[in-house]
């Protein structure tokens, strides 16, 4: 019974050594890690949200950015386009509803932002485009600024990035 738990001590050891030579081995080959440019990077350009009665209460979609050290970040929601708003595309973020930084730092340096149906739903009555079962368009501009009051860029050199999203509203939603 002693050579059995042995045995099988033994090979529990080789098996913990051989998961942790190839855990290892895995970071290893990753290469060596590359500084982030200093600009606005997100996730996705537009959204799709469907909003019916029986999803009223759930989550539309995860609004998604690499974080960027000692940034402060201004989310804003809007009825007005880009193009409408900023004619000679200088990247000027339009009136609108600003938006609580409520986002959550993940791994790897990314921010997500939880954007539920009911945001939605109240985004659209504030901003007067509310009308159940209808077809609407939100624009969510995201900006960053530095401790030294200068902006964060994008890669287009503009001082906001805006993300589209289409919404359609289902029949006795309220």
């Amino acid at each position: 019974m002693k050579k059995i738990q042995t045995t099988l001590f033994k090979l529990m050891a080789f098996a913990a050594l051989l998961l942790t030579w190839t855990a290892c081995g895995d970071v290893e080959h990753e290469g060596t890690p590359q500084p982030r440019n200093p600009e606005i990077t997100v996730e996705a350009e537009e959204y799709y949200v469907q909003i019916a009665t029986e999803n009223v209460d759930g989550y539309a979609f995860i609004y998604r950015w690499f974080d960027l050290d000692g940034v402060t970040w201004h989310i804003t929601v809007s009825n007005v386009s880009p193009e409408e708003a900023d004619p000679d595309n200088m990247g000027v973020v339009p009136e609108g509803i600003e938006i609580a930084d409520q986002s959550i730092l993940t791994y790897n340096g990314v921010r997500e932002l939880q954007i539920n149906n009911r945001d939605i739903l109240n985004y659209l009555q504030e901003l007067g485009s509310f009308q159940a079962d209808s077809k609407s368009t939100l624009y969510l501009y995201l900006a960053g600024t530095n401790a030294d009051g200068t902006s964060v860029l994008t890669a287009d050199g503009l001082p906001s990035y805006c993300s589209t999203i289409y919404v359609t509203v289902g029949p006795g939603v309220e």
